[in-house]
Protein backbone atom coordinates (compact mmCIF):
# COMPACT_ATOMS: atom_id res chain seq x y z
CA UNK A 1 0.00 0.00 0.00
CA UNK A 2 1.15 3.50 -0.79
CA UNK A 3 0.35 4.47 2.57
CA UNK A 4 2.25 1.92 4.33
CA UNK A 5 -0.52 -0.12 5.61
CA UNK A 6 -0.68 -3.96 5.74
CA UNK A 7 -3.30 -6.88 5.88
CA UNK A 8 -2.72 -6.75 9.09
CA UNK A 9 -3.58 -3.35 9.52
CA UNK A 10 -6.66 -3.70 8.77
CA UNK A 11 -7.77 -6.03 10.99
CA UNK A 12 -9.84 -4.99 14.66
CA UNK A 13 -7.87 -5.15 17.50
CA UNK A 14 -7.56 -8.37 18.71
CA UNK A 15 -7.87 -10.36 15.79
CA UNK A 16 -5.31 -12.01 12.95
CA UNK A 17 -4.53 -14.35 10.38
CA UNK A 18 -4.68 -17.87 11.54
CA UNK A 19 -3.04 -20.80 10.08
CA UNK A 20 -5.17 -24.30 9.19
CA UNK A 21 -2.47 -26.22 11.85
CA UNK A 22 -3.80 -23.49 14.32
CA UNK A 23 -0.21 -20.96 14.79
CA UNK A 24 -0.69 -17.48 14.18
CA UNK A 25 0.39 -16.14 10.83
CA UNK A 26 3.82 -13.36 11.29
CA UNK A 27 3.66 -9.98 9.85
CA UNK A 28 7.13 -10.50 8.29
CA UNK A 29 5.48 -13.74 6.71
CA UNK A 30 3.12 -11.20 4.85
CA UNK A 31 5.47 -9.03 3.56
CA UNK A 32 5.59 -9.06 -0.44
CA UNK A 33 3.44 -12.33 -0.49
CA UNK A 34 0.10 -14.24 -1.14
CA UNK A 35 -0.79 -16.08 2.21
CA UNK A 36 -3.21 -19.06 1.41
CA UNK A 37 -5.05 -21.28 3.48
CA UNK A 38 -5.05 -18.46 6.62
CA UNK A 39 -8.53 -17.49 8.53
CA UNK A 40 -9.03 -14.45 10.55
CA UNK A 41 -9.96 -15.54 13.85
CA UNK A 42 -9.66 -14.11 17.35
CA UNK A 43 -6.60 -14.20 19.37
CA UNK A 44 -6.96 -16.45 22.30
CA UNK A 45 -4.90 -14.08 24.04
CA UNK A 46 -6.43 -11.11 24.55
CA UNK A 47 -4.59 -8.96 27.27
CA UNK A 48 -1.70 -9.91 29.69
CA UNK A 49 -1.52 -7.68 32.81
CA UNK A 50 1.66 -7.76 35.43
CA UNK A 51 1.40 -7.08 39.04
CA UNK A 52 3.52 -7.24 41.84
CA UNK A 53 3.08 -8.84 45.63
CA UNK A 54 2.95 -5.26 46.93
CA UNK A 55 3.03 -1.53 46.21
CA UNK A 56 6.01 -0.40 48.00
CA UNK A 57 9.26 -2.30 49.10
CA UNK A 58 12.13 -1.64 51.10
CA UNK A 59 15.75 -1.99 50.02
CA UNK A 60 16.28 -5.87 50.08
CA UNK A 61 13.00 -6.66 49.97
CA UNK A 62 12.20 -9.70 47.55
CA UNK A 63 9.95 -8.42 44.25
CA UNK A 64 7.47 -11.32 43.41
CA UNK A 65 6.10 -10.18 40.00
CA UNK A 66 2.96 -11.88 38.34
CA UNK A 67 1.72 -12.02 34.81
CA UNK A 68 -2.45 -12.51 34.70
CA UNK A 69 -3.93 -13.50 31.16
CA UNK A 70 -7.22 -12.74 29.96
CA UNK A 71 -7.73 -15.16 27.62
CA UNK A 72 -10.98 -16.18 25.16
CA UNK A 73 -13.57 -18.48 26.70
CA UNK A 74 -12.52 -21.42 26.48
CA UNK A 75 -8.77 -21.20 25.75
CA UNK A 76 -6.08 -22.84 26.04
CA UNK A 77 -2.53 -21.05 26.35
CA UNK A 78 0.39 -19.06 28.09
CA UNK A 79 1.43 -22.69 28.80
CA UNK A 80 3.21 -23.90 26.00
CA UNK A 81 5.02 -21.17 25.10
CA UNK A 82 7.31 -19.07 26.86
CA UNK A 83 7.18 -15.74 28.88
CA UNK A 84 9.63 -13.11 28.24
CA UNK A 85 10.09 -10.47 31.46
CA UNK A 86 11.58 -6.90 30.62
CA UNK A 87 12.50 -5.19 33.81
CA UNK A 88 13.56 -1.13 33.27
CA UNK A 89 13.89 -1.91 29.10
CA UNK A 90 16.47 -4.87 29.34
CA UNK A 91 15.24 -8.27 28.81
CA UNK A 92 15.85 -10.67 31.99
CA UNK A 93 17.07 -14.46 31.88
CA UNK A 94 15.01 -16.79 32.20
CA UNK A 95 13.35 -18.22 35.41
CA UNK A 96 15.17 -21.33 36.77
CA UNK A 97 14.02 -24.75 35.14
CA UNK A 98 10.69 -26.07 36.50
CA UNK A 99 9.61 -22.38 37.75
CA UNK A 100 6.41 -20.82 37.15
CA UNK A 101 6.32 -19.25 33.97
CA UNK A 102 3.93 -16.78 35.00
CA UNK A 103 5.89 -15.40 37.87
CA UNK A 104 9.17 -13.61 37.90
CA UNK A 105 11.14 -12.92 41.50
CA UNK A 106 13.80 -10.15 42.18
CA UNK A 107 16.23 -10.18 44.93
CA UNK A 108 18.51 -6.93 45.84
CA UNK A 109 16.96 -4.20 43.55
CA UNK A 110 17.98 -1.04 43.74
CA UNK A 111 15.88 2.04 44.82
CA UNK A 112 13.16 3.98 42.98
CA UNK A 113 10.86 3.27 40.46
CA UNK A 114 10.91 0.55 38.28
CA UNK A 115 9.09 -0.73 34.76
CA UNK A 116 8.13 -4.14 33.73
CA UNK A 117 6.77 -5.87 31.10
CA UNK A 118 6.08 -9.52 30.52
CA UNK A 119 5.97 -11.16 26.72
CA UNK A 120 3.52 -14.34 26.47
CA UNK A 121 4.35 -16.20 23.45
CA UNK A 122 1.54 -18.95 22.46
CA UNK A 123 1.61 -20.70 19.26
CA UNK A 124 3.66 -18.38 17.33
CA UNK A 125 1.99 -15.31 18.37
CA UNK A 126 3.34 -13.07 20.74
CA UNK A 127 1.19 -10.62 23.12
CA UNK A 128 3.31 -8.28 25.47
CA UNK A 129 1.79 -6.28 28.65
CA UNK A 130 1.16 -2.26 28.89
CA UNK A 131 3.98 -1.21 30.87
CA UNK A 132 3.52 -1.38 34.62
CA UNK A 133 5.77 -0.17 37.20
CA UNK A 134 7.04 -0.98 41.12
CA UNK A 135 8.48 1.09 43.75
CA UNK A 136 11.69 0.73 46.46
CA UNK A 137 11.52 3.02 48.69
CA UNK A 138 14.83 4.87 49.31
CA UNK A 139 16.99 5.65 52.63
CA UNK A 140 16.70 9.68 53.27
CA UNK A 141 20.16 10.77 52.79
CA UNK A 142 19.27 14.23 54.35
CA UNK A 143 18.87 11.96 57.84
CA UNK A 144 22.94 11.14 57.39
CA UNK A 145 26.25 12.47 58.19
CA UNK A 146 29.95 13.39 57.01
CA UNK A 147 32.67 13.23 59.43
CA UNK A 148 35.59 14.90 57.79
CA UNK A 149 38.59 13.06 58.55
CA UNK A 150 41.03 15.82 60.15
CA UNK A 151 44.18 14.52 61.91
CA UNK A 152 46.63 13.17 59.74
CA UNK A 153 49.19 15.03 58.76
CA UNK A 154 50.72 12.99 56.78
CA UNK A 155 48.22 13.52 54.11
CA UNK A 156 47.61 17.01 55.19
CA UNK A 157 45.11 17.35 57.87
CA UNK A 158 45.65 19.31 61.20
CA UNK A 159 43.83 17.96 64.13
CA UNK A 160 42.29 21.68 64.78
CA UNK A 161 39.37 21.33 61.96
CA UNK A 162 41.26 22.01 59.17
CA UNK A 163 43.11 20.90 56.07
CA UNK A 164 45.90 22.15 54.57
CA UNK A 165 49.15 21.31 52.28
CA UNK A 166 52.70 21.87 53.71
CA UNK A 167 54.70 22.20 51.01
CA UNK A 168 53.84 23.72 47.25
CA UNK A 169 56.17 24.65 44.29
CA UNK A 170 53.20 26.90 43.44
CA UNK A 171 51.80 30.14 44.33
CA UNK A 172 47.98 28.80 43.51
CA UNK A 173 49.27 26.17 46.40
CA UNK A 174 48.26 22.00 46.19
CA UNK A 175 44.91 20.90 45.68
CA UNK A 176 43.37 19.43 48.49
CA UNK A 177 41.26 16.39 48.88
CA UNK A 178 39.44 16.01 52.30
CA UNK A 179 38.91 12.93 54.05
CA UNK A 180 35.31 12.11 55.00
CA UNK A 181 33.31 9.02 56.25
CA UNK A 182 29.32 8.85 55.77
CA UNK A 183 26.70 7.50 58.18
CA UNK A 184 23.11 6.66 57.22
CA UNK A 185 20.85 4.92 60.26
CA UNK A 186 23.96 3.63 61.74
CA UNK A 187 25.91 2.51 58.73
CA UNK A 188 29.00 3.56 56.50
CA UNK A 189 28.01 4.57 52.47
CA UNK A 190 30.33 4.00 50.07
CA UNK A 191 31.05 6.18 47.20
CA UNK A 192 29.70 5.83 43.83
CA UNK A 193 26.69 2.97 45.18
CA UNK A 194 25.19 5.15 47.84
CA UNK A 195 26.38 8.55 47.05
CA UNK A 196 28.10 10.59 44.44
CA UNK A 197 29.89 14.06 45.11
CA UNK A 198 28.07 16.82 43.55
CA UNK A 199 30.45 19.70 44.60
CA UNK A 200 33.49 20.65 46.81
CA UNK A 201 35.07 17.73 47.00
CA UNK A 202 38.38 19.60 47.07
CA UNK A 203 39.90 22.75 47.18
CA UNK A 204 43.01 24.75 46.55
CA UNK A 205 43.06 28.48 48.61
CA UNK A 206 42.50 29.21 51.82
CA UNK A 207 38.81 29.62 52.89
CA UNK A 208 35.90 27.23 53.89
CA UNK A 209 34.56 25.08 50.83
CA UNK A 210 30.89 22.97 51.49
CA UNK A 211 30.88 19.29 50.18
CA UNK A 212 28.16 18.38 49.06
CA UNK A 213 26.58 14.62 48.23
CA UNK A 214 23.69 13.12 46.18
CA UNK A 215 22.29 9.83 47.22
CA UNK A 216 22.02 7.07 44.30
CA UNK A 217 20.38 3.67 44.37
CA UNK A 218 19.38 2.96 47.47
CA UNK A 219 19.26 6.63 48.57
CA UNK A 220 17.84 9.48 48.15
CA UNK A 221 18.39 13.64 49.01
CA UNK A 222 21.68 15.25 49.19
CA UNK A 223 23.55 15.82 52.18
CA UNK A 224 26.54 18.88 52.70
CA UNK A 225 29.74 19.80 55.11
CA UNK A 226 31.59 22.35 55.59
CA UNK A 227 35.06 21.81 56.00
CA UNK A 228 38.52 24.18 55.89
Amino acid sequence: SKRGLTLADLLPKGWDFQKSDGSWLSTTELEGKTASNVTVAQLPIRKVTVTADRDVYQPGDTVVLTAHLETLPGASVGTAGPYYWVIDGSRMEAPPPGSPKDVYTLTNVRGGTHTVQCHVCDNGYTTTSEVSTFTVEQYDLTQGKITVNYGDPELGYFADSFCFSPETDSSAGTKITPSFTVTCNGKKLEKDLDYEIVSGGSGTDAGTYTLTLQGIRNYAGTLTQEWR
